[in-house]
């Protein structure tokens, strides 16, 4: 009966340390392959195609599969590329003009440029309205106003064009101007560099010389400005999705900024580079969703929006100008270089490229997985405990034979 006992008490001890064992092996997988349920996801991203001699604007289509460049430089043309063969589809050329920046339409019908125009004349600039399907342009709207950056509002009414001391915001419908501001010299003085709509279309990011100011489309009226003038003042701005965030980043400096939006203007976090990643941020921009932001410079760098990590660096080959943009799932990005234009896949642990790859029953079990780690973080302590008087109850037992 003694033996019977000891062998008892020993298989107890023997189970309970396996199945203690099983336990710790499944909040490990459930957390891919780390003991600390809060290790970070690891961000990375590939070359998936390089494209073009070069450009300096650059933007995804609605579906995500075509991108627009405008590129030359004696003979600045739009193209369109296919992004899966890296083929141009099409060119999009007026004579006598010289494109500074172009964009879709939200709906990807259309396209909008701003263009110089190379003849007599004081209208010498013109917003142009093309058809982005057929080629076809569709209305030239001729202007006086020097401009070399546009955004376009999210309705696609409306285009903001950025030009020397003042910003002016056009109908897409006919190219009468809404609305002229003039920046003072608090805040830039002599030159706007980029601009941004909010969501909604009624109020516009402006980021000048010695500060980023956002202005009210209806009144010209200033509503909040941001003093981002570490080691240089404010050259490239975004607006988030939601339009609760600004980002900001100095002309000559080396960190961005991310912004309230309400009248009270808080600073969130400061996004710093290093040595390494370039000394001027051309260009910033968020995730569709908002939760991820890039910074463009030498590299370019993704950080997480809410708690300020680095998450991937991207090396291009040749030199990156201000052109850099997310697809519309945020899954990829365009920058556009010196000699060509780089596509890259970004992913993450959780990514729906890797989700695609899962089967149901997968990710039934994950998330039976995930569950079971969460049940061990909490009475793991308790399960420990147990196993241990268990193991001195069978020795107990060994030593009183």
């Amino acid at each position: 009966m003694k033996l019977r006992a000891r062998a008892q008490r020993w298989a107890l001890a023997a189970a309970l340390l396996v199945a203690g064992l099983a336990w710790t092996a499944v909040g490990r997988v459930a957390n891919g392959g780390s003991w600390d349920q809060s290790a970070e996801k690891e961000t990375t991203s590939q070359l998936t195609n390089t494209f073009g001699t070069g450009a300096d604007c650059v933007a995804f289509s609605r579906d995500g599969n075509t991108a627009l460049t405008v590129q030359g430089v004696a003979d600045r043309n739009i193209a369109l590329w296919n992004l899966s063969t890296g083929k141009q589809i099409r060119t999009f050329s007026a004579p006598d003009t010289y494109v500074y920046d172009a964009a879709f339409s939200p709906d990807g019908a259309r396209i909008f440029a701003w263009a110089h125009v190379f003849v007599e004349g004081p209208e010498r600039d013109q917003l142009q309205v093309w058809d982005a399907n057929s080629g076809v342009l569709l209305h030239v709207f001729p202007s006086s106003f020097f401009g070399v950056d546009i955004a376009v509002s999210s309705d696609g009414a409306r285009v903001v064009v950025c030009g020397d001391k003042e910003v002016e915001i056009l109908s897409t419908a006919d190219g009468h101007v809404i609305r002229l501001i003039p920046l003072t010299t608090s805040w830039g003085g002599y030159w706007v560099p980029t601009a941004a709509f909010s969501p909604d279309g009624g109020h516009v990011l402006v980021g000048g010389i010695k500060a980023a100011v956002i202005f009210d489309v209806a009144t010209g009226a200033s509503v909040c400005s941001y003093n981002c003038q570490e080691n240089g003042g404010v050259t490239p701005v975004a607006l988030s999705p939601d339009g609760t965030k600004a980002l900001c980043a100095n002309e000559n400096g080396s960190v961005a900024q991310l912004w309230d939006t309400s009248e009270a203007g808080t600073l969130i976090r400061t996004f710093r580079l290093g040595a390494a990643d370039g000394f001027r941020i051309a260009k910033v921009a968020f995730s569709p969703d908002g939760s991820r932001v890039l910074t463009a410079a030498s590299n370019i760098v993704l950080w997480d929006t809410s708690s300020g990590e680095r998450l991937t660096t991207i090396s291009p080959e040749t030199l990156i100008s201000a052109a850099v943009a997310f697809s519309p799932d945020g899954s990829k990005i365009l920058a556009g270089g010196t000699a060509a234009t780089y596509l890259y896949t970004v992913t993450t642990p959780d990514s729906e490229e890797e989700k695609e790859d899962t089967d149901s029953a997968a990710c039934a079990c994950a998330k039976s997985l995930v569950t079971l780690a969460g049940l061990k973080s909490r009475i793991g302590d308790l399960f420990l405990t147990g196993l241990t008087f268990a193991a001195l109850a069978a020795l107990r037992g060994r030593h009183c034979t």
